[in-house]
């Protein structure tokens, strides 16, 4: 019996120690188990902190891909933008090349000859039509003038005088007033005969005049035209200094055109004067010399 119980002693002692062995192994494993899940926690916490960082380095990489940051030296002939000395004047910039820049240049060069070729026409048409115009009146005038001079004519009456005077003309027998007569027709047609080289010489001057004022509007035409072609070249550059040459410019053919026009006026006052003088002369010619309408 004592042994029985003895050994039923031994067995519980045997299974306590086991138990307890048991609980320190759970409990050891238990910690290990705690202690390897804050491990796995932390790890799973870096992993997703360098997930994160991947991620970043990866949009940082993107945005170097398609938003390079170049640094561009260029020459100031070929900036087109005011600069202040911020990055921020570049905000709205474009590059271009020089062939598209050359291209634009050549359409716009090629426009600007059109355009002066329509207003070399335009001119010239201009022009056309005041000569037709001075033609015109120049013709009237004439008109008038031969109109005024049949009118002489046909009121014109043959006084026995005159007829005297024809048949003395024919004998060969003129008198001493009618010598006188021929005499003073004579003064007067060697007067109006040299007034009328006189203004001949003032027209013969006022051509040469005329011809030189030509010979500067083309050459004032041509600096204008090199002065176009020279805008067009440097549309996009622009220089005030360039603008007042080129208003200076107008200006001066302005001046010519106007000085063409006074000579032009000044031209037709002396045709006119001309004919004044030749229809007086003739006036006095049928004062001393009727002709008869045969």
């Amino acid at each position: 019996m004592w042994a029985v119980l003895c050994r039923l002693r031994r067995m519980k002692v045997e299974c306590e120690l086991k138990a307890k062995c048991c609980a320190l192994e759970v409990a050891d494993s238990e910690h290990t188990v705690s202690v390897y899940q804050k491990l796995l926690a932390g790890q799973k916490q870096h992993i997703t902190t360098l997930q994160d960082e991947i991620h970043k380095t990866r949009e940082q990489l993107l945005e170097l891909q398609h938003n390079t940051e170049l640094q561009l030296v260029m020459k100031q002939g070929r900036v087109e933008i005011n600069t202040t000395g911020l990055i921020s004047d570049f905000d709205d910039a474009i590059l271009i090349t020089c062939k598209q820049i050359e291209s634009v240049n050549e359409m716009i060069k090629k426009a600007g000859n059109q355009k002066l070729a329509a207003m070399h026409r335009a001119n010239n048409f201009h022009q056309g039509i005041l000569i037709k115009e001075w033609e015109h009146k120049m013709l009237r005038m004439e008109i008038e003038a031969l109109q005024d001079h049949l009118h002489n004519l046909q009121s014109i009456k043959v006084t026995r005088d005159i007829q005297l005077f024809l048949n003395r003309q024919a004998e060969d027998t003129e008198d001493k007033t009618i010598l006188s007569l021929k005499q003073e027709l004579d003064l007067l047609k060697q007067s109006h005969e040299k007034t009328i080289q006189e203004i001949q010489k003032q027209l013969d001057d006022l051509d040469k005049k005329i011809s030189t004022q030509k010979k500067e509007n083309q050459r004032l035409d041509n600096k204008v035209t090199d002065l176009n072609i020279d805008i067009n070249e440097q549309q996009l550059l622009r220089d005030f200094e360039f603008e007042s040459r080129q208003t200076e410019a107008a200006k001066q053919r302005m001046t010519s055109i106007v000085r063409r026009s006074k000579l032009a006026a000044i031209i037709q006052k002396q045709h006119s004067e001309i004919l004044v003088l030749q229809m007086e002369l003739e006036l006095l010619r049928l004062k001393t010399y009727p002709t008869l309408i045969t």
